[in-house]
């Protein structure tokens, strides 16, 4: 069954069927609030739920201008970013700066230089990621992360192909800027 076939069932009133929505999106979004939340642990699956909360509120006005997935992700990106906009107005009226050194307290596991470099590798990928600018960063997600196409992309951000593909490209060209910055300081 599509997306579409479940949201029209969802909207005749069979509410079985948004189990398979949840189902079916549910580890997306929360990759996507992950990334958006940068680190917040819990609050990115709070976030995540919250996502489900509003789809489930507002599925049965879906007018199947676009795809559900493309209208899905542009929810949750916005439901995500308030929720963001929120811790982060919270955290720093909180947060106690002594603290912030045990973030960064290393892992005593031992393991293999290899896969020490590899997961230092993917660190400094993700912090890459983290780096980039809202704008490229979802575009970068949805893209990589949830597999969609540059339309539905420019459906769930509002924009025109053109600039999904610009913004992929210049998402592409900052990250790589920022892995040779990195390689070129640690030699």
């Amino acid at each position: 069954m599509t997306d579409e076939e479940l949201c029209r069932r969802f909207q005749a009133g069979d509410d079985s069927t948004f189990a398979e929505i949840l189902k079916r999106f549910q580890s997306g979004v929360l990759r996507l609030s992950e990334h958006l939340l940068a680190d917040q642990g819990q609050h990115a699956e709070d976030a995540a739920q919250e996502v489900f909360l509003a789809v489930y509120r507002s599925a049965r006005h879906f007018r199947f201008e676009a795809s559900f997935r493309s209208w899905l992700f542009s929810l949750a990106r916005n439901v995500i970013l308030r929720q963001r906009r929120w811790l982060l107005r919270r955290l720093m009226s909180r947060w106690p700066e002594e603290d912030e050194r045990l973030l960064d307290m290393p892992d005593s596991e031992p393991g293999l230089l290899e896969s020490l470099e590899r997961e230092e590798t993917r660190e400094l990928l993700r912090q890459a990621v983290r780096g980039l600018p809202d704008r490229l960063r979802i575009a970068l997600l949805l893209r990589d992360a949830e597999g969609l196409s540059y339309d539905e992309i420019g459906r769930a951000l509002g924009i025109p192909v053109g600039t999904v593909r610009s913004r992929l490209h210049n998402a592409c060209v900052m990250l790589a800027q920022s892995m040779k910055r990195h390689q070129t300081d640690a030699h």
